[in-house]
C-alpha cells in the first residue's frame, strides 16, 4: 500500500523507474505480485514517511531508498546502495554487499512462506528487530560483522523460540550492540554467536529471559559482577591501627614464657 505520494529519479542505469505513472497503476492495483523489484544504481525511491507493500517480492537495491518498503521476502543491496532513513520489513534473508553503515531499521517477520533465513555481509545498522511466533532460525554471517547503533530487539514465544545461530555451523558470527543501546530480549535460544565488542546482551542468567543457551556465546546471559567499594585513605589507615592494637593486646594476654 503506498501511503503517500513518492518521486525517484533515475540515472541512465537505472533497472527500474519510478515515476508517476507506475504510482498510479500500483494504486490501482494493489499490493504489488512477487517477483523481483529493482532501485537500480542512479535512481531513488522515496516515499516520504509512507511505505510500499511488496507482497513478497524480493528487492535488490542499487540506488537510494528514503522512507519504508514492508512485505519483502529477500533483500540485496549492491554497491552504491543508500539508505537514508529507510525502514525494511522482510522475512527471507538479508544480502548486503555494499556500504557497510546504513541508516536503516530492519523489522525481521514470519511469512512469505520463509523458515530459516540469513543475515549475510557485514551491516552497521539504527536497529534490528526479529519477531517469530514460529520458533524459526535466523543465521548470521560468521564472516562478516552485524552492528547495531540504537535498539536490537529480539522475540519468540515460549515453545518455539527463536533461534539464532552463525553460517559458520560451530564458528561464532559476530552479533554487536553498541554502548548506549538499547535491548529487548525475550524466548530466544542462542547458539555460536559473539557479542563481545560491544554491550552485554541479555546481562544475568537465560531463565530471566525465557531463553536458553545451547551452544559457546560471547558477552550474553553474563552475571554482572557485584562492585567491592575500595577502602580510602583514612579507612586503611584505621583498619592498620586496629590490626596493631588488637596484636598487642593479643601479646599482653599471652605473654611469653619468661626463660629459666
Amino acid at each position: 500500500m503506498f501511503q503517500k505520494p513518492f518521486f525517484s529519479q533515475c540515472g541512465r542505469s537505472a533497472s527500474v523507474c519510478f515515476h508517476p505513472v507506475i504510482l498510479a497503476l500500483a494504486l490501482a492495483s494493489g499490493p504489488l505480485i512477487a517477483g523481483t523489484v529493482l532501485v537500480g544504481e542512479g535512481s531513488s525511491l522515496s516515499v516520504g514517511s509512507g511505505e510500499v507493500e511488496l507482497g513478497c517480492a524480493d528487492v535488490d537495491i542499487a540506488g537510494g531508498l528514503h522512507g519504508g518498503i514492508n512485505g519483502a521476502r529477500n533483500v540485496t543491496l549492491s554497491p552504491g546502495a543508500e539508505l537514508i532513513g529507510a525502514s525494511v520489513a522482510l522475512s527471507g534473508d538479508w544480502t548486503n554487499n555494499g556500504p557497510q553503515a546504513l541508516d536503516v531499521l530492519i523489522d525481521w517477520r514470519d511469512g512469505c512462506g520463509v523458515s530459516d533465513a540469513s543475515m549475510l555481509g557485514s551491516s552497521q545498522v539504527t536497529a534490528l528487530s526479529i519477531q517469530s511466533s514460529s520458533g524459526r532460525e535466523i543465521r548470521f554471517d560468521a564472516s562478516g560483522e552485524q552492528r547495531v547503533a540504537g535498539s536490537l530487539s529480539l522475540s519468540g514465544v515460549s515453545g518455539n523460540l527463536l533461534r539464532l545461530r552463525s553460517t559458520g555451523g560451530t564458528q561464532v558470527a559476530p552479533l554487536v550492540l553498541d554502548f548506549g543501546a538499547s535491548q529487548l530480549i525475550d524466548s530466544v535460544d542462542v547458539a555460536y554467536i559473539d557479542s563481545s565488542a560491544g554491550q552485554d546482551i541479555a546481562p544475568g542468567m537465560p531463565a530471566d529471559y525465557n531463553s536458553v543457551r545451547t551452544g559457546l556465546v560471547h558477552n550474553w546471559f553474563m552475571v554482572p559482577a557485584v562492585p567491592v567499594p575500595a577502602l580510602g585513605l583514612v579507612a586503611t589507615g584505621l583498619l592498620v591501627l586496629l590490626m596493631i592494637l588488637f596484636g598487642l593486646f593479643h601479646q599482653r594476654r599471652h605473654p611469653l614464657d619468661s626463660p629459666q
